[in-house]
């Protein structure tokens, strides 16, 4: 969008860089300090389980949940900032996009849609697609976990669909990127 409202991603775009180096340097750039900071955050949650009272599985599985999350939010945030024309409208429509999205299964989690879907725990449904729930999830404790894949086993379901969302997102970005852009560029430029 700082590209856009600079006027230099018609530029960017006459680079030889491909869509999938735009779309993918462009996510890492701006999520470079988030994930910097969640890195940051992993050595303090382990002194919290050395105090006692929070397991390593714990950590490992909000921690999960948490990458997880920034990518999808990511992503998100950086397919709408390709296709909107306006960094407000960007920053708008992701913010609209995240508070129906985590107030859409809250709503689930609450028990508003029904208590079960196809025979599963609407519970369930809501710690594989919402962010919160799936933290929740990944604080109860585990008291059987012998291997890392039986620690993260509660919140596998919403790591397997953000990775969905993020792939879809991006893949998406991919193969619009010069298409949305050179076409509102143009717009930009028949405009008097």
């Amino acid at each position: 969008a700082a590209e856009k409202d600079r006027r230099t991603m018609l530029l960017l775009l006459l680079t030889n860089l491909t869509n999938c180096e735009l779309v993918l340097g462009k996510l890492l750039a701006s999520l470079l300090m988030l994930l910097m900071l969640w890195l940051a955050t992993i050595p303090l949650l382990l002194l919290v389980a050395l105090f006692g009272g929070v397991a390593y599985d714990q950590i490992a599985r909000v921690a999960a949940v948490t990458l997880a999350s920034i990518l999808v939010c990511g992503s998100l945030g950086s397919t709408l900032a390709l296709w909107r024309e306006k960094t407000f409208q960007a920053l708008a429509m992701t913010l609209l996009v995240l508070v129906l999205w985590i107030g859409g299964w809250e709503a689930v989690a609450g028990g508003l849609a029904g208590p079960s879907w196809w025979g599963v725990k609407v519970h369930v449904w809501a710690a594989t697609f919402s962010p919160w729930q799936a933290v929740l999830e990944g604080m109860r404790p585990c008291l059987q976990a012998d291997s890392v894949q039986d620690a993260l086993r509660p919140v596998n379901g919403f790591l397997l669909a953000s990775l969905g969302m993020v792939f879809l997102l991006n893949g998406l970005a991919v193969l619009q990127v010069r298409r949305w852009n050179t076409v509102q560029e143009g717009r930009r430029l028949e405009r008097p």
